[in-house]
């Protein structure tokens, strides 16, 4: 992870001198005198300043001024954990792992369906028709290439603890099934909205996409903090002025939010 990490520091500085014997109490006396106005009116305006820095505080900021908290989903809340399903599946298609992963992920189809250009299930098609495969057999194939997926149901509850202190939500490169997806696996009400690609027509990391999730959330880009797995997708978000994490591990990424939240 590149997260830079913020150190704060108390620093005093003092000077210290010698005086003449007799003269110095003399000095002292008028010194404080002559100071006296001028640390009346400094300190005044010292408490006028924090008298306004607390008035125009964000309501529910943390410490490091974060109100809201972005995760994306394939890859950090929903992960594939287990191979073996994929792979075979690849075998029984007579494909290699990796080309079977280009064609679901990396295929023209599937940035179409990426921006909402077309539907999920289109896309689907377009694979089976790649494949050489009957149409009737998507559902199956979809099924058993997503099979080794799991939804961390810890890192969910990590999110739903966040609320209502920091809003949450979602920015996701996905298909226009994901909204339903994570209603069927029953944690949508984790986020206070969720910025899908395929709704939105844009992807990470170009800029509109955080953009249009900061606008829904109410937030500004100093406000925000996002999670993604993909280095380019973290420096999209530092490029309009976000704080991002790497996501390498859901422990890693708990802590790191931990700190920039100040808990």
């Amino acid at each position: 992870m590149d997260t830079t990490k913020l150190d704060f520091h108390n620093v005093t500085c003092a000077s210290c001198g010698k005086s003449n014997r007799t003269d110095r109490a003399a000095f002292e006396k008028g010194l404080q005198a002559a100071s006296e106005p001028k640390l009346a009116k400094r300190e005044e305006t010292r408490k006028n300043t924090r008298q306004s820095a607390k008035q125009n505080a964000p309501k529910k900021a943390t410490k490091l001024g974060i109100r809201a908290v972005f995760f994306d989903l394939g890859g950090v809340i929903v992960r594939t954990e287990y191979q073996a399903p994929r792979e075979y599946l690849a075998e029984r298609l007579g494909l290699e792992y990796e080309d079977l992963v280009r064609l679901v992920f990396e295929s023209e189809t599937s940035r179409k369906a990426s921006v909402g250009a077309i539907s999920e299930d289109e896309h689907w098609a377009a694979v089976m028709r790649r494949l050489k495969r009957p149409a009737y057999e998507a559902k199956a194939v979809r099924e058993e290439f997503f099979a080794g997926d799991i939804v961390d149901r810890a890192l969910i509850e990590f999110i739903r603890s966040l609320r209502p202190r920091v809003k949450t939500g979602v920015i996701s490169n996905a298909w226009n099934g994901l909204r339903a997806y994570t209603v069927e696996h029953k944690f949508d009400d984790a986020f206070d909205r969720l910025v899908i690609s395929a709704e939105v027509g844009v992807t990470k990391p170009k800029a509109e996409i955080y953009l249009i999730a900061l606008e829904q959330l109410g937030v500004s880009p100093t406000e925000a903090l996002f999670v993604d797995d993909f280095i380019e997708n973290v420096e999209g978000a530092r490029a309009v002025g976000m704080s991002a994490i790497q996501f390498k591990e859901p422990e890693q990424a708990i802590q790191q939010v931990k700190i920039f939240l100040k808990h």
